[in-house]
C-alpha cells in the first residue's frame, strides 16, 4: 500500500501544474470596444494524479519503496490505456478486475457494490448512434449529455456563469457539496485505510490540496468540523473498547480546525481516582485511542516540565505539555504537532504550545468530563 503522504505528493505536483497551466492559458475574447481577457476554466486544464505518475523523477520527497510501487502502478494504467479501443463491457471488466475493485468491494460488505452495479447497467445499456460501444464514445456521450448554464437569480437580473469564482463566492445558486458515503457496520469502527484516508481529507493538508487543484472547493471550516465531528462518534481503527471520549475528541477537533499551525493534536488523561499508570491517550487525530501512557509521558505528568522533538521527516516540531482543568488541576499529557521548518523560532513555537493548551483548559471543567 502507498503511503498517503506519497499520493499527498502526487496530488500536489498535480496541482501545481494545473495551476500553472491554467495560467499560462488565458486567451482573449473580443468584448465591446476591447479584448477581454477570461481564464479557461480549470477542468479544462487539470492535470490528474494518473498524470502525475509519468513524472515521478519530478516529484521530491519520494522514497525507493514509493517510486517501485507508483512506478508499478503506471504500468498497471498503461497496460489499459492501450486497451481503450475494445468494446466498452471488456474494457470495464479488465479495470475491475486487473485493480482489484471487485475484492476490496466483496470485503466492505453487500451494500459496498450498489453503485458499481447501478454503473454497469449504465455501461450494459449504452448503444451508440454508429459503431461499438468503445470508451471514446461512451465518454462523448457523457460529455454531450452535460450542460452548464448561465442563471438569473430574479428576473431582470444579468444571467451568472457556472465559474468556479462565482460559485466560490456564492454568486451562481445551483451548487452542491460532494459527500463520502461509508458502509460502517454498527458499534464498529471504520477500516484503517478509509478512516485514515477521510481524516486526511478533512485535514488542512487535505484541503490544501483541494484548493490547490482549483476544481472542487475547499470546505468552510464549520463544514470541516461537522465531519471530524462525525468521524469522532465512532472510535478510529484500532481503538481499544470504550477508549475514546466522544467529548475529548469533539474538542480535539474544534481545536484543530481552530489552529491550523497545529498539525496533529494527542489528549492523554488519567482517569478520576486511577493512578497515572492508567492514564491513556483518549483523543487524537492520529490514532493510539487507548494507548497506555509510556515513560515520557509519565515523566511530563509527574514533573510537569514540557518536552519538544523534532520529528524524524523535519517537518513537525512535537510539544508535550501537562494539560490541565479549569481548576489547573493535571489531569494528563497534551502533544501537540506544530508545523515546522528548520530555521523556525521554538521558543515561539512552544509558546503557541502553550496557548493552545490552556485554551483547552478552560473548556475543560475536570476530567471526569471525559469519562
Amino acid at each position: 500500500m502507498t503511503d498517503r503522504r506519497d499520493l499527498t505528493r502526487l496530488a500536489r505536483w498535480a496541482a501545481r501544474q494545473t495551476k500553472e497551466l491554467t495560467e499560462g492559458r488565458r486567451v482573449l475574447q473580443p468584448g465591446e470596444g476591447a479584448p477581454v481577457e477570461v481564464e479557461a476554466e480549470p477542468d479544462e486544464v487539470a492535470y490528474s494524479l494518473a498524470e502525475a505518475l509519468d513524472h515521478l523523477t519530478e516529484i521530491e520527497g519520494l522514497g525507493p519503496v514509493a517510486l517501485a510501487r507508483l512506478e508499478r502502478a503506471g504500468e498497471e494504467i498503461d497496460a489499459l490505456r492501450g486497451r481503450t479501443g475494445q468494446p466498452l463491457a471488456d474494457l470495464v471488466q479488465a479495470v475491475m478486475r486487473e485493480s482489484g475493485i471487485v475484492e476490496a468491494l466483496e470485503t466492505a460488505g453487500p451494500g459496498a457494490s450498489v453503485n458499481l452495479t447501478g454503473f454497469l447497467g449504465v455501461v450494459a445499456g449504452f448503444a451508440p448512434v454508429a459503431g461499438d460501444p468503445s470508451l471514446p464514445a461512451f465518454l462523448a456521450y457523457l460529455d454531450a449529455a452535460v450542460r452548464v448554464l448561465p442563471i438569473a437569480i430574479a428576473a431582470g437580473e444579468a444571467p451568472v456563469a457556472p465559474t468556479y469564482e462565482n460559485v466560490a463566492l456564492a454568486k451562481y445558486p445551483l451548487s452542491r457539496l460532494v459527500f463520502f458515503n461509508v458502509n460502517k457496520a454498527p458499534g464498529k469502527p471504520l477500516p484503517p485505510a478509509l478512516d485514515e484516508f477521510l481524516r486526511f481529507v478533512l485535514s488542512r493538508e487535505g484541503q490544501e490540496v483541494v484548493r490547490d487543484h482549483g476544481i472542487y472547493l475547499p470546505l468552510r471550516a464549520s463544514q470541516v468540523q461537522g465531519g471530524r465531528v462525525m468521524l469522532a462518534a465512532a472510535p478510529p481503527a484500532g481503538a481499544a473498547p470504550g477508549a475514546m471520549s466522544k467529548i475529548a475528541q469533539s474538542l480535539l477537533e474544534k481545536t484543530l480546525v481552530e489552529h491550523p499551525e497545529a498539525a496533529h493534536l494527542v489528549m492523554h488523561v488519567t482517569p478520576p481516582g486511577r493512578p497515572d499508570t492508567d492514564n491513556e491517550i483518549i483523543a487524537s487525530n492520529i490514532g493510539k485511542i487507548g494507548k497506555k501512557a509510556d515513560d515520557d509521558d509519565l515523566r511530563i505528568l509527574r514533573t510537569g516540565h514540557p518536552e519538544t522533538v523534532v520529528s524524524k521527516t523535519g517537518d513537525r516540531f512535537n510539544v508535550s505539555l501537562p494539560l490541565f482543568d479549569s481548576g489547573r488541576n493535571t489531569i494528563g499529557v497534551v502533544a501537540i504537532g506544530l508545523r515546522y521548518k528548520p530555521g523556525d523560532d521554538k521558543a515561539a513555537l512552544v509558546r503557541t504550545a502553550e496557548r493552545i493548551r490552556d485554551e483547552l483548559r478552560a473548556q475543560i471543567p475536570s476530567a471526569a468530563r471525559f469519562f
